[in-house]
C-alpha cells in the first residue's frame, strides 16, 4: 500500500546492513502475455525527509504542542473581531462554544494571549461567557488554559474554565480565590498564584477518576490532593464562568483552553507553557525533534545533538522540513536521513572534530574506475556576514583568497540571540570554504573484492563521514587526502 514503511538491507561477512529506509509513494504492475500467473511490480519509494514537506503548513508551537496531546476540545479563543461564538481546533466535531448569560458580551480578536503564539485572546468582563457540549465523557482528564487577569483578586471564586457533569454540578474547574479556598482547581493567593499581576499566566489542572489532582502554574506544580471521585460523567464545558448562581464570571482575557481525556505528564504540561513569552529558549537540537513531533515522526527517530541555543522559534506558517532547513542553516550542520531510517541533524562540529573512520588504498582492487580530481569553486566563501535575532552581524572574510579569486560572498540570517554566534559562524564559513582543497568528485568500490574493514566502513557511510583515501598515483599532489562523504548511489 502506498505510505507504508519500506527497508532494504544486505548481509555480507555474516552482518546486515541497512540500505534505505522510506515509504512507498506507488506500485506499478506489469503483467506479461506471454507469462500465466506472474506480475512485474516497480515500487517507487521516498525517505522520511521528502514527506516532511507535504501537507499543511505548521500552526503555531502553542497549538501543534496541544494538538500532540489528542485534545477532546481545544478553542483557541482567537476568533476574528465579531465573532459570537469560538471554533473547536481539536478536530474531535466538538461544537463551537456559544456567549450565554448576561452583562457585557465576550469581545474576540481585540486582546493578546502568549505572544509567541500570533493569534488573539477573547476579553471577559464579568459578564457573558461561553459555554457548550463535550462529545467525550472523560472521568480522567487535564485541563489547559492561557489566562491574563484583571488586577484585582476577587473575595469569591472567579472561574477560568469549568466542567459539568450531566446534572449541571462542577465536578472540575480552575478558578481564582482569595479566600484561600481548598476546592479542588483553585488558584489562589495563600497558594502562592499570583494571576493578578497583568500578565499571560498558562494554568492547567489535572484529576483522575478517583480524586487525585494537580495544579500547574506557568508549567510547574504548585499544589496537589485529592478530590471528589469523578464517577459522574463529564459532559459540560464552560469558559470564563461557571453558570451557577455562586460562580462570579471571569475579568479579563483568556486563549487556548484544552480538554484532554488523560493525565498529562508534567513535562507536557511544561510544553504546554512554552512559548508564553519571547524569553524562552531551546537549542537547535531541540527545535529540530519539536518541528519533527509535529509532523509525526517519533523522538526516537530523531537524532540531533547541535547544543547551538536559539530563542523559542515560532514556525508556523512554515512547513516541518522548511523550519528544520532554518534550524540547518543556523548550525552550519547537514540534516539528512540516516541508513536506519533516523532524522539526522548532524553539528558543525562534527566535521572539524571528525576522524578518519576507515581507509581506501587505490592500488587496491577495490577502488575501481578512474579518481578525478576536481578544483573548482563550488561551495567557496571567502565573505561572509552573519545577522542573528538581536540584529548582532559580524563579517569575517579572507583577503588572500579574495585578491586571488574575487568576491565569494554568504549571508546567512541565523535563529542564534548568542551575541557570539554570528562571529563563530562566519569564521567557520570562510576558515573552511575560503580556499577549496582539491577533491574527489566520486570514488567508486566494489565491496564484493574489499576486505571486511572496508566493507564495513562503505555500508555504515553517512553524510560528513571522513574517509582516508591513500595509494594515489605518482603526479598526484600528494600520497593521500582526506574526503567527506556528501552522498552515495549504489548499483
Amino acid at each position: 500500500l502506498r505510505n507504508r514503511r519500506v527497508r532494504v538491507t544486505c548481509t555480507t561477512g555474516g552482518v546486515t546492513y541497512n540500505r534505505f529506509y522510506g515509504y512507498v509513494d506507488g506500485w506499478q504492475v506489469d503483467w506479461p502475455s506471454t507469462v500465466v500467473g506472474v506480475s512485474d511490480c516497480l515500487v517507487s519509494a521516498s525517505s522520511r525527509m521528502s514527506r516532511l514537506g507535504r501537507g499543511v503548513e505548521l500552526r503555531s508551537g502553542i497549538e501543534e504542542e496541544r494538538l500532540l496531546d489528542s485534545p477532546v476540545a481545544y478553542f483557541t479563543l482567537g476568533d476574528p473581531a465579531g465573532s459570537t461564538s469560538a471554533d473547536d481546533s481539536s478536530g474531535s466535531g466538538v461544537s463551537a462554544l456559544q456567549m450565554v448569560g448576561t452583562g457585557t458580551a465576550v469581545v474576540f480578536g481585540n486582546a493578546t494571549g502568549p505572544p509567541t503564539d500570533g493569534l488573539t485572546a477573547a476579553t471577559f468582563a464579568g459578564g457573558k461567557y461561553l459555554g457548550g457540549s463535550l462529545l467525550a465523557a472523560p472521568t480522567d482528564f487535564t485541563l489547559s488554559a492561557f489566562v491574563l487577569h484583571s488586577t484585582t483578586i476577587p473575595t469569591t471564586a472567579e472561574i477560568f474554565v469549568r466542567v459539568d457533569n450531566t446534572e449541571n454540578i462542577g465536578r472540575a474547574m480552575m478558578y481564582v480565590s482569595s479566600s484561600g479556598d481548598a476546592n479542588p482547581g483553585t488558584l489562589n493567593d495563600t497558594a502562592g498564584a499570583d494571576l493578578c499581576d497583568g500578565a499571560t499566566h498558562h494554568v492547567a489542572y489535572s484529576i483522575n477518576a478517583a480524586g487525585d489532582e494537580e495544579i500547574y502554574l506557568d508549567g510547574a506544580p504548585i499544589s496537589s490532593g485529592t478530590g471528589p471521585a469523578m464517577s459522574t460523567l463529564l459532559k459540560g464545558l464552560s469558559v470564563g464562568a461557571g453558570g451557577n448562581s455562586g460562580d462570579t464570571p471571569f475579568t479579563g482575557t483568556i486563549s487556548h483552553v484544552s480538554v484532554h481525556d488523560s493525565i498529562l505528564s508534567a513535562a507536557r504540561i511544561a510544553k504546554h507553557a512554552a512559548g508564553r513569552t519571547t524569553t524562552e529558549t531551546e537549542t537547535i537540537g531541540e527545535l529540530t525533534a519539536r518541528l519533527a513531533s509535529y509532523a509525526g515522526v517519533p523522538a526516537a527517530n530523531v537524532s540531533a545533538t547541535a547544543t547551538t541555543e536559539i530563542p523559542y522559534f515560532d514556525a508556523s506558517g512554515l512547513t516541518a522540513i522548511d523550519g528544520m532547513r532554518r534550524a540547518e542553516t543556523t548550525e552550519g550542520g547537514v540534516l539528512y536521513d540516516a541508513l536506519d531510517g533516523t532524522l539526522t541533524l548532524a553539528a558543525r562540529s562534527a566535521r572539524y572534530n571528525a576522524a578518519s573512520a576507515y581507509t581506501l588504498d587505490a592500488e587496491q582492487g577495490a577502488v575501481s574506475g578512474v579518481l578525478v580530481p576536481v578544483l573548482d569553486d563550488l561551495g567557496q566563501i571567502n565573505d561572509s556576514t552573519v545577522t542573528n535575532t538581536l540584529g548582532v552581524s559580524a563579517r569575517q572574510f579572507d583577503q588572500t583568497a579574495i585578491d586571488a579569486d574575487g568576491y565569494y560572498r554568504s549571508t546567512v540570517d541565523s535563529l542564534s540571540a548568542d551575541p557570539w554566534e554570528p562571529l563563530a559562524r562566519a569564521s567557520w564559513d570562510v576558515l573552511r570554504n575560503a580556499d577549496p582543497d582539491t577533491r574527489i568528485a566520486e570514488v567508486q568500490v566494489l565491496l564484493n573484492t574489499a576486505n571486511g574493514t572496508v566493507t564495513a566502513g562503505v555500508l555504515n557511510s553517512v553524510p560528513g563521514t571522513k574517509l582516508t583515501l591513500t595509494g594515489l598515483p605518482t603526479n598526484a599532489p600528494a600520497t593521500s587526502m582526506e574526503l567527506f562523504v556528501e552522498g552515495r548511489s549504489e548499483t
